[in-house]
Formats: structure tokens, C-alpha cells, sequence
């Protein structure tokens, strides 16, 4: 019989496919001249000169972060393959690895987290394919861009960014709830987990603040100067910028 830690390694795979398409451009950085378009509307784009090394960093923390999870639950769960002193390195535990096993375990948080993960992941895809050669992590806008305001644009203005809120979110929620491996392993008492997890937490909030607060208004104006009344017509019948009913 499979010990609870081990039912947790397919949902640590999920999340980590995941945020991997969810932190991944779907195209290449678009020309200095189609960003040029953006600045020629006086909305100079500071945050896509932050992102430029923000989102690398994230995705390797991220996957990271990921791995280590996935280490110590495949360890725990077949104490065979493991390796004690890595584990003494990614724990803070005195037990041994079987009460370890016991404690990483699938609870209704780790659940939701895994679905809001999920479901972000697959939101972007989504979006990906449905802008296709017009979604890029930068503001641009391509030659002979066009106003896309069907699928999930239909749905709110900005979907990809609740992709974004949800798959990161939740992907937190797996790594610092109750039954992760950062607290079970107790993490959280050393000084440098609770330095690292702190960081890391900040990190990702700052990347998603900055997207609701920063990077959406700013795509709204530019595309609202660009395609005039096409857009004003799909912001009525679109209101909701991310969240449905509430922004």
C-alpha cells in the first residue's frame, strides 16, 4: 500500500506542466518598431522592461521550487531511491521518512489549488491559440493587429491574466499549505525558509499586482486609441476587465 505522500506526485506534476505553459511566451518578443507604436501612444511600458528579467526568474524559482517538492515526496514515498543527506538539505524534520510520508499528504486545499492551477494553465493556452500571432508578454501591437474579442475575450477583457492570478495562486496554495513539503518539513522554522518562502511569496504577488493594477489599464487605453470605436463596442458588451462581475 502506497504511502498518503505518494498521491500527491501526480498533482505536483500537473502544477508544474501548468506553470510551465503559463510563464512561457507562445511567440517570439515582437520588433522595436511594433513596440515603438505603444511608446507613440504615450504609454511608455516600464513593467515590460521589468519582465524581461522578472519572468525568467520566475519560472526558474517556479520550476525550482517544483522539483524540490517532487524530490522529497518521491523520496518519502520509496524510502529506496532516496537520498538521506539531499533530504537533510530540503528538510528540517527529526523524523524519520516514514512519519515524513505521512505527514505530505492531499488535502482539500492542495485539491483546489491544483484546479485553480489547472484551470489558469489551460485558461492561457486557451488565450494563446486565440490570439495566436497577437499575444506576446510585451506590449506591442503587430502589424496589422486586430481586436480579438471572441472566445475568452467574449467572457472578460483580459482573460489570460485571470489564467495568470488562478494558476499562481493556486499553485501557492499547494506549495505552503498545510501537507506541502515546505511546512511539513518544517521550512518555515529556519531562518532562511522563512526568508526564502517570504521572498518567494512576495515575488509572485508583485508580478500579479502589477498585472491587475499596472499592466491592464494600460492595455486597455492603447488598444481603445487604436481601434476606436471597435473597442468601445466590445468594452460594452465585454465590461469585466478579469474578474467576472467584479473588475
Amino acid at each position: 500500500m502506497l504511502p498518503p505522500s505518494a498521491y500527491r506526485l501526480p498533482f505536483i506534476v500537473a502544477n508544474t506542466i501548468m506553470s510551465h505553459i503559463a510563464t512561457r511566451p507562445p511567440n517570439n518578443t515582437p520588433s522595436n518598431e511594433e513596440r515603438k507604436q505603444y511608446d507613440e501612444n504615450k504609454h511608455p511600458e516600464l513593467l515590460s522592461a521589468v519582465l524581461s528579467w522578472y519572468l525568467p526568474t520566475f519560472w526558474l524559482v517556479m520550476h525550482g521550487m517544483n522539483l524540490a517538492e517532487f524530490y522529497v515526496t518521491l523520496a518519502t514515498s520509496f524510502p529506496a531511491i532516496s537520498s538521506p543527506a539531499l533530504l537533510s538539505v530540503l528538510s528540517n524534520t527529526d523524523n524519520t521518512l516514514a512519519p515524513l510520508s505521512y505527514r505530505l499528504h492531499v488535502t482539500p486545499l492542495f485539491i483546489t489549488g491544483t484546479f485553480l492551477s489547472c484551470f489558469g494553465g489551460l485558461l492561457r493556452l486557451a488565450c494563446y491559440r486565440h490570439l495566436g500571432r497577437h499575444f506576446t508578454f510585451e506590449l506591442a501591437l503587430r502589424k496589422e493587429h486586430k481586436l480579438i474579442t471572441d472566445g475568452p475575450y467574449g467572457f472578460v477583457r483580459h482573460p489570460s491574466y485571470l489564467g495568470s492570478v488562478a494558476c499562481f495562486g493556486g499553485i501557492l496554495a499547494c506549495q505552503f499549505g498545510s501537507g506541502s513539503w515546505w511546512t511539513e518539513g518544517e521550512l518555515w522554522s529556519t531562518a532562511i525558509g522563512r526568508v526564502v518562502g517570504t521572498w518567494w511569496l512576495v515575488y509572485v504577488a508583485f508580478l500579479l499586482v502589477s498585472m491587475v493594477v499596472i499592466r491592464v489599464p494600460k492595455e486597455d487605453k492603447v488598444l481603445k486609441d487604436a481601434f476606436g470605436k471597435q473597442w468601445q463596442e466590445w468594452s460594452k458588451g465585454t465590461p469585466y476587465r478579469i474578474f467576472p462581475g467584479i473588475y
